[in-house]
């Protein structure tokens, strides 16, 4: 009988053992397994590498599954792509698609278990052929009601009847040595002419520029749709010239990519300044260019060339954009190009060509150079760190951990992935028309367009020597040396100093919903820049133990992480404290013993743990308590965890010292905190089949108890007998 209950118990132990971990992954298995407890999703879905006739649709999911997708003119989907493989990555090839076409797409993955996820409709545009020219402009210099003179001491005169200008035409006074035509002719936005002097004749409403000196030549913006991520082209350019030049008409193209020519004329002007060329996303072509390349003044030529921000984005960021010049003499040189400015979702770029007018190339570079990057030193800092070394704050690794860690591992990723996914932020920091002229000594002048950054969304407020701007994402406040100046619609002053403040993105993890945002100084006026923020329930081993060894530094001991921000930063360098805020629900607090409990732990750049002085900061309105704390060393990664002291930990059964116990002896407390979440969750998840297996091992029990006091009854009657 007591063998019985034996085999009872463990028949129910087991039964349970197994019901909490039915789905888990061999650690020698390749493939991760899916439970039709959790849904399968898809998610990062997008159309890269578009060509003139083919594209590449990739997305993820959150368990291996096939990959099909569904596309056509519309939305009947009608054709078919199918990869049969199983993955959680995702890559189907379309090709035989037509030039400059827009297709509609959606993705199907579907497991081995016949679990389904189907996405929503999606676009994506093919590119015309490369070498196609896509849009060609005419701008004539001759201008309606000017006319040039030379004087008989040799010096030119430009007169110009505001009666006789054409169209839409208008001629002003800028001071007292320039006059500037607006819409002066066909494909020009202005003309300048400066002299020594402007001689005003009311009579005949005649403006006369003496002495020429320069004339300055900006064209209207030529735009093309190029179609694939490359969005919008935009090129507009300002010729400066010696003297007035008349009855030119210059041809300017915008080509889809490269010609082959111009194409190996780039990549031979980027050898020269060790940089390869990874694509050219269109040219800028023009002709008929040899009068006005004869009388170029001392400043050049400036080109304004637009491209989308996808684009930017795929190729590295606006460090890696470079235009190139290939000159009608032969000449192929590279051209110093900065970023200009952003607008909607195009991103403009400048670069001066101090040999005039040719063909241009809007290109993204890498550097051919050698070195650079981690070189993988062995260097003991002691402090946290994502690579393989052997740092002081890196926990040990028993023979449980490692046989466990890819069953962990691949858990994690099956059940958080859904979560990991809705907690990740990205937040461009750039203004819409914000424009930064560099000064003496390294100081920065700004120019705010106001009508043009409201439009965007921003609102812009001014009290004393500050400048605020609120845009839905994030708040830039701006402190100018001198009291800001308004003229021609227009804010202009010198920053003295720069901070952002960014509006609190929320996750929903399962302490509820979780907040987090930053208030931090900045170096300099944010350019295209951006803020990544993750936030997520999974820790890493080591993050833990660092943050377990900044606490012992305070006679503290970490409890529970109740989550994990990881702030990234693009284009964006940013100097002094940063002050953080985490929200979590008063039940968490509660339970970890009230806000006095809770801290905020930090892991700089440079790997270094701290614990930070945290304070209860109120109630938002999602009801959630705010904690804030201020971090010396910036920003990286957070977390809002519980803290006791050491003397009460210690109060605590003794364990054996991990330095000191021997490797089979020690617990695995990441492990066993991962297994205790999983299982938990599809306890959780599935609670009705646990009780429905429990009940029938409690049943199947009982009746052998039974059975085994009616056979011991049936042995004593015999006996009896």
């Amino acid at each position: 009988m007591i063998e019985k209950k034996i085999l009872f118990l463990f028949i129910l132990c087991f039964s349970i053992g197994l019901t909490s971990g039915l789905f888990w992954t061999p650690a020698d298995a390749a493939n991760v397994m899916i439970s039709g407890s959790v849904p399968l999703d898809a998610f990062n879905i997008s159309a890269t590498g578009i060509g003139s006739d083919t594209a590449n649709i990739t997305w993820k999911t959150n368990g291996d599954s096939n990959s099909i997708v569904s596309y056509s003119l519309d939305t009947s989907y009608s054709l078919t792509k199918t990869n049969t493989t199983m993955s959680s990555s995702h890559l189907v090839q379309l090709d035989g698609l037509s030039s400059f076409t827009t297709y509609h797409y959606r993705v199907k993955s579907t497991t081995s278990d016949g679990l389904s996820t189907t996405s929503t409709d999606t676009i994506f545009k093919t590119t015309r052929p490369t070498g196609t020219t896509v849009e060609s402009k005419t701008a004539d210099t001759t201008v309606s009601g000017v006319s040039t003179a030379t004087t008989a001491s040799g010096a030119q005169q430009v007169n110009i009847s505001t009666s006789s200008l054409s169209g839409s035409a208008t001629a002003q006074k800028t001071d007292a040595t320039t006059m500037t035509i607006t819409n002066p002719a066909t494909g020009w936005d202005s003309m300048k002419y400066i002299g020594t002097d402007v001689v005003t004749d009311s009579s005949t409403n005649t403006y006369s520029v003496n002495n020429i000196q320069s004339v300055v030549m900006t064209t209207t913006p030529v735009t093309a749709d190029l179609g694939g991520n490359l969005g919008t082209a935009s090129a507009q350019i300002d010729v400066a010239l010696t003297k007035p030049v008349s009855g030119v008409a210059v041809q300017q193209n915008i080509i889809q990519g490269a010609t082959t020519s111009a194409a190996n004329a780039f990549q031979v002007a980027a050898t020269s300044s060790n940089l390869n060329i990874k694509s050219v996303a269109y040219t800028v072509e023009f002709t008929n260019t040899a009068a006005l390349n004869a009388n170029l003044g001392s400043a050049g030529v400036t080109l304004y060339l637009g491209v989308s921000d996808d684009w930017v984005e795929a190729n590295g960021g606006t460090g890696n954009v470079k235009i190139f010049r290939f000159g009608d003499d032969g000449r192929k040189e590279p051209l110093s190009t900065t970023y200009d400015h952003h607008s909607g979702s195009t991103t403009y770029f400048k670069a001066v060509s101090p040999h005039g007018l040719s063909t241009f190339g809007m290109t993204a570079v890498a550097s051919t150079s050698s070195g650079g990057g981690n070189n993988g030193g062995g260097t003991n800092t002691g402090s946290f760190s994502d690579s393989g070394s052997d740092s002081g704050l890196t926990s040990r690794s028993s023979p449980v951990q490692q046989a466990l860690a890819p069953v962990i591992q691949e858990i994690n990723k099956f059940f958080l992935a859904p979560f990991q996914k809705s907690g990740v932020t990205k937040q461009p920091i750039s203004v819409d028309g914000l424009t930064v002229i560099p000064g003496p000594a390294g100081t920065q002048k700004i120019r705010l367009a106001t009508a043009l950054t409201e439009k965007s969304g921003a609102t812009i407020s001014v009290t004393n020597n500050l400048i605020t701007i609120r845009h839905p994402g994030f708040t830039l406040i701006m402190e100018t040396r001198d009291t800001p100046v308004r003229e021609n619609g227009a804010i202009t002053g010198t920053i003295k100093s720069i901070g952002l403040r960014t509006t609190p993105v929320s996750a929903t993890l399962s302490t509820g919903s979780v907040a987090f945002s930053l208030d931090t100084p900045l170096a300099a006026v944010p350019d295209n820049a951006a803020i990544t923020t993750t936030i997520s329930e999974t820790i890493n081993p080591d993050m833990r133990s660092a943050y377990q060894a900044a606490a012992l530094n305070n006679n503290k001991q970490v409890g529970d992480i109740a989550y994990n921000v990881i702030v990234e930063k693009t284009a964006l360098v940013t100097t002094g404290p940063a002050t953080v805020m985490l929200t979590i629900s008063p039940d968490w607090v509660m339970t970890h013993g009230g806000t006095k409990s809770i801290g905020i732990a930090h892991i700089a750049d440079d790997g270094t743990s701290e614990l930070l002085a945290t304070d209860y900061s109120g109630i938002d309105e999602a009801g959630n308590i705010i904690f804030r704390a201020t971090s010396p060393k910036g920003l990286s990664a957070f977390s809002l965890v519980s803290l006791k002291d050491q003397s009460a930990a210690a109060q605590t059964p003794a364990t054996v010292p991990a330095s000191t116990a021997p490797a089979s002896q020690q617990q695995p407390p990441g492990v066993i905190q991962n297994l205790a979440e999983v299982i938990g969750k599809f306890v959780a998840d599935n609670l009705i089949l646990v009780i429905g297996i429990l009940t029938i091992m409690l049943a199947l029990g009982v009746g052998i108890i039974l059975y085994d006091r009616k056979s011991d009854i049936k042995k004593r009657l015999k006996k009896k007998e």
